[in-house]
């Protein structure tokens, strides 16, 4: 049965090529597949597509594997999303935890993704992830990535979110794959995949090196590393049409291109529908410090009429979704002092970002004072808050049945001590969490189910890990672990 599938998508590509052939190489039908030329301008063993963190991961474990590797990047500079991310980096079973006496498991990590995901996450992915975490975070710390030792952010059921670097994290692994061999061109795009007729497989890319076409082969098999499409404005209005006029902070390549390339050969997708922005930004955010998450400390959520409108410990792009159905699309986080000592000390909240955002907070002595100068009703935000500290007395939220900070996480707490703290907040896009449908090998699946033979996926380009929304520190790290499985697989191919 696998060798008729083979067959029969090899006679159907090769109908393709030499029914459009022409034109592709005309460029008057670039949605078609190109055929794998005759004679390379180069070969190697793996031609990665990006140089972000899933690109970089999977460069230097392939080089680390005595594999030839390329990397085309299309931009001046490496990093992508990845080097403006956060940094956190979700992992289960690490020596800080071990060291902080932080109880924790795979199984309880891959229920925490699987329940925000809605469970419309592929569980084989998800699982991969899980169990290739520690795999991943072993390997970048013995390749001197610096990982901040002292402390783990709430992240699900347990404090296990890794501070990392992303800026110095990229710059490690660009210098040792380098330094290893791994060539990294520079405003070198990618613009077409090539299918070798005879083999069945997807051999090798079509790149734009100083304005000239070159035909890179891929011995071993082609990794799209390319990030996502938030920049994009017609796909997003393609697949979620409310984010299509959203804010956008991502990286400067973000444009759908590596999805259009795996599709033009069948690839299916996974999670589209469910493209979220990010709660919890000021209302004039230009990078991903300009977050703020303190409700995930125990703060709460108002709308301009100073009522709550969400569970605060479901899913920031959850909450995000619900905060855009507000007038306005600006809301408003509430917290005291004692929250605020609670987060800077290994929450949410975290220094570096209050640091960021202080020209964004209000401060009063009273709930009615800082009411008053975030604009609010007084009157309405302390019926909200005496509201919300009755149903603390009680253990539950009876409103909106919000029980602990996050998910699973800690007891809801009052909100009675002063100074109180107010920031407008509203949602942006940060990422598009969804893409090329992808295995446990992160081996590209078409819309029938088959392995595109010789193709790869990882990081944001990738869809079926998240499900229908984001648990924290699991986008970077899926960029780091599915870099790093990647790279495995095609080594033993």
């Amino acid at each position: 049965m696998t060798e008729i599938k083979t067959h029969s998508r090899r006679n159907f590509m090769q109908a393709l090529a030499v029914g459009a052939g022409g034109l592709v190489a005309a460029g008057k039908a670039s949605a078609l597949p190109s055929p794998a030329p005759e004679k390379w301008d180069e070969e190697t063993d793996i031609v990665i597509i990006g140089a972000g963190g899933a690109g970089l991961t999977a460069a230097v474990h392939a080089v680390d594997k005595k594999l030839g590797v390329i990397v085309l990047e299309k931009l001046p500079l490496v990093g992508g999303s990845s080097i403006i991310c956060g940094g956190g980096f979700a992992v289960a079973g690490t020596d800080i935890q071990k060291a902080l006496k932080i109880e924790d498991s795979k199984d309880l990590f891959f229920k925490d993704i699987m329940s925000v995901g809605e469970n419309r996450n592929n569980p084989a992915v998800v699982r991969a992830y899980v169990d290739n975490a520690l795999p991943t975070y072993q390997w970048m710390v013995d390749h001197g990535v610096v990982m901040d030792k002292t402390k783990l952010n709430a992240n699900g059921s347990a404090r296990r979110s890794v501070d990392v670097d992303p800026t110095s994290a990229i710059t490690v692994l660009r210098d040792y794959a380098t330094k290893r061999g791994a060539k990294i061109l520079m405003r070198t795009p990618a613009e077409r995949l090539a299918f070798d007729n005879a083999s069945g497989r997807i051999t090798g890319v079509f790149a734009k090196v100083k304005g000239k076409t070159v035909a890179i082969r891929a011995r071993k098999g082609v990794l799209i590393a390319s990030g996502g499409f938030a920049r994009n404005k017609e796909m997003l209005g393609q697949y979620v049409p409310r984010m299509e006029n959203s804010i956008s902070i991502c990286g400067l390549g973000s444009n759908g291109d590596g999805l259009k390339m795996a599709q033009a050969y069948g690839a299916d997708v996974a999670d589209m529908p469910y493209i979220k922005g990010t709660f919890g930004f000021t209302t004039k955010p230009s990078t991903i410090a300009d977050m703020n998450l303190v409700f995930f400390d125990g703060g709460i959520i108002v709308n301009q009429k100073g009522q709550r409108f969400v569970n605060e410990s479901i899913s920031k792009k959850t909450i995000g979704d619900h905060a855009l159905d507000q007038a306005g699309g600006v809301t408003y986080q509430i917290w005291d002092e004692s929250i605020r000592q609670y987060a800077l000390n290994g929450g949410f909240f975290i220094k570096r970002y209050e640091d960021r955002v202080k020209d964004s907070l209000i401060v009063g002595n009273t709930i009615a004072e800082v009411a008053s100068k975030a604009g609010l009703d007084p009157a309405a935000v302390e019926a909200t808050i005496k509201e919300y500290n009755g149903y603390v007395d009680g253990g539950k939220d009876l409103r909106f049945g919000r029980t602990t900070k996050t998910l699973d996480f800690g007891k809801i707490v009052k909100i009675e001590k002063a100074p109180f703290y107010i920031m407008p907040s509203r949602t942006v896009l940060l990422s598009t969490y969804c893409g090329i449908k992808i295995n446990e090998k992160t081996e590209v699946i078409d819309v029938f189910g088959k392995v595109i033979p010789g193709l790869y996926a990882a990081g944001e380009v990738s869809g079926g890990f998240h499900g229908a929304s984001y648990l924290g520190s699991t986008a970077f790290g899926k960029a780091l672990v599915f870099g790093y499985v990647a790279a495995q697989v095609m080594a033993n191919s």
